[in-house]
């Protein structure tokens, strides 16, 4: 099959996602996703229908993974791709409405980090939308976010809102998707180019959750490629700056920007130390405007904490399953365990890529080791759009079959929709991908492949 019937069918596949949301919307009557308790088959044939047209798209995705031929009509099929999931409405999470209340809390004068959206009460129309276990709890964003979250928190009327937010977080993919256009025609041979940029901009993973469902993360996944385009240009202090504005949307870029102030301490200890106070610097003055004393912090380090209770969605879940006949108690003792024993295990990662971190490439190879990690044995929180944090690193990774692993990962993880299993299914789905890595570790030789770069 030619890539062009690959991405109609992909085109034609997201139509249908877009459909089918609007469907379940005429038929519920309402926006909300959460706590709703309809029906069992209500409530869930729309995210089985959405499962089946995602099924689909893995399997075309990974095809064009590997066929790929031509940039430029990548590059025209991830526009009209995107643009037509923008035009879907909250199917699979509510956390947009979770966006539009901390900027609507904000556009009243309270401080986002201080209260949580339960203090606009409960008829206010923003609360009512927002999932019932997020309006107890403060942002949990960086000022970035934050702040993206107060501009638009001035729309007052919330369809109004709604498309403001959606049309904001097409505008970031779609400048994403520009920035790694370069990247490919700058850095990459013709052949090798076509196939990087589809996994970035086509997974379906990154079309369904950052342009359908308007997740913020969006903004993370941008400044990503922004600071990968410009460490590859050698615009390290312009590279400082992206990637500090990602640790201020999502700390958890916070990996990537250890490994590579570790890259330049090799050369020039001054430069890293410069650039670790200019971060510093940026992170001050970013939260200056809402701080209000270590309170202010209660929301972020909310994302570090372990808690059975609201399950990891990770290989965490799995072990802790296997001692519920002994109590809730003995449940917690292994949750607890396994999730303090995951972040060692991203601890012994990042200890061991800092050592040997040489170049731009070995920084996103070990970055993108570290955030896959994390999302597979160590997050708390896991949620599938996370999976796009690792497309932008993915982009430039020199060894085809790592890039294969990624995406296998981006196209099993939209595909869990079909069957109201979760966190089972991403377990499932996890075991799949670590199988997968383990095989790529143990090939031998480990490296880069030949023909990888143009230059």
């Amino acid at each position: 099959m030619s890539q062009r019937h690959i991405l109609a069918v992909l085109i034609v596949c997201m139509l249908g996602c877009v459909l089918d949301s609007w469907l379940r919307y005429f038929q519920v009557q309402t926006l909300r996703v959460d706590d709703l308790h309809l029906p069992w088959l209500i409530g869930n044939w729309p995210r089985a229908a959405l499962g089946l047209l995602m099924g689909v798209s893995a399997w075309y995705f990974l095809l064009l993974h590997r066929c790929a031929k031509s940039l430029s009509a990548m590059a025209l099929g991830a526009v009209a791709l995107h643009s037509i999931s923008a035009l879907s409405l909250p199917l699979t999470s509510n956390d947009v409405f979770s966006n539009l209340g901390y900027g609507h809390m904000s556009a009243l004068g309270l401080n986002p980090y201080i209260f949580a959206p339960a203090a606009l009460g409960n008829g206010d129309k923003f609360v009512a939308f927002i999932a019932s276990r997020w309006r107890d709890s403060p942002i949990v964003y960086g000022p970035i976010v934050t702040a993206v979250c107060s501009a638009v928190g001035r729309v007052q009327n919330l369809w109004g809102a709604l498309l403001v937010w959606k049309v904001a977080m097409l505008a970031i993919s779609l400048t994403a998707t520009v920035v790694a256009y370069r990247i490919c025609r700058a850095h990459f041979a013709l052949e090798d180019a076509p196939k990087r940029f589809a996994l970035f901009a086509l997974a379906p993973v990154a079309t369904w959750e950052l342009s359908a469902q308007a997740h913020n993360d969006a903004i993370l996944v941008l400044m990503m490629v922004c600071f990968i385009w410009a460490a590859l240009k050698g615009y390290e202090w312009l590279a400082i700056a992206f990637i500090a504005i990602a640790i201020y949307a999502k700390f958890v870029a916070a990996a990537v920007l250890c490994l590579y102030v570790a890259m330049i301490f090799r050369r020039d200890r001054r430069r890293a130390i410069a650039m670790v106070g200019v971060v510093a610097a940026m992170g001050v003055a970013l939260m200056l405007p809402y701080w209000e004393g270590p309170a202010t912090l209660r929301g972020p380090l909310l994302t570090l904490g372990g808690d059975s209770s609201r399950t990891s969605r990770s290989l965490a879940d799995l072990a802790a399953w296997g001692v519920l006949p002994f109590g809730v108690e003995a449940q917690n003792i292994v949750y607890k365990v396994l999730w303090l024993g995951g972040f060692a295990c991203l601890a012994y990662l990042g200890v061991r890529a800092i050592l040997v971190v040489r170049s731009v490439h070995d920084v996103t190879r070990h970055g993108l080791i570290i955030l896959g990690a994390y999302c597979l044995v160590a997050t708390p929180w896991f949620q599938p759009w996370y999976v796009t944090w690792l497309l932008p690193l993915a982009l430039v990774e020199r060894d085809s079959r790592l890039r294969h692993v990624v995406a296998i990962y981006a196209a099993l993880t939209p595909v869990q929709y079909i069957m109201p299993l979760d966190p089972a299914t991403t377990v499932l789905i996890d075991v799949i991908v670590i199988h997968k890595y383990l095989r790529f570790c143990s090939a031998k030789p480990f490296g880069y492949d030949n023909a990888a770069l143009s230059a």
